[in-house]
């Protein structure tokens, strides 16, 4: 014989599988502590930092990572101590700190899984030539796609009117 289920028992199964799923998720978030300092080892305030995953960092000339690109995964600033909070999953990242248009510091950190998780960064002046990496399309790559664009049709079977 089955018996009836009645609406309060199903609201307060809901409740429940929701509370479970709202306590497992939090489980999984890390606060990765991110130390930015300049090149004489003074906290940097106010500084921008980014947390990327999956990412590419360059190394310049004399093994100085000056660059990363990637997908953000988190952001924040400094505080008044050079000290940035940033909610992230498990995992390995790499980071970004910029002070101004010109003052960078790249740095990589396997956070949680038993880690430390915490990254120290020192930024420092970037080399002359080089652009900062804003996350903005460079000029060459803006130059490169619309090139690209203005080249013949994908599809050269199919005319244009």
């Amino acid at each position: 014989m089955m018996k009836k289920i009645s609406t309060v028992s199903v609201f307060a199964l809901l409740l429940a599988a929701l509370f479970a799923a709202g306590c497992a998720q939090e489980a999984y978030t890390i606060t990765a502590t991110v130390n930015v300092k300049d090149v004489d080892g003074k906290a940097v305030s106010g500084a921008g930092v980014n947390a990327y995953s999956p990412y590419n960092i360059t190394v310049q000339a004399g093994g100085q990572a000056t660059s990363i690109t990637g997908d953000i995964q988190s952001y924040t600033s400094t505080d008044d101590l050079g000290v940035a909070k940033l909610q992230l999953a498990a995992g390995k990242y790499g980071f970004r700190a910029s002070k101004g248009t010109d003052t960078t510091g790249v740095a990589e950190a396997d956070i949680g899984n038993g880690k430390a998780n915490i990254v120290s960064i020192t930024i420092r002046k970037l080399p002359a030539g080089q652009q900062p990496n804003t996350g903005a399309p460079t000029q060459e790559e803006l130059e490169a796609a619309a090139k690209k664009l203005s080249g013949p049709p994908a599809n050269p079977a199919v005319p244009l009117k």
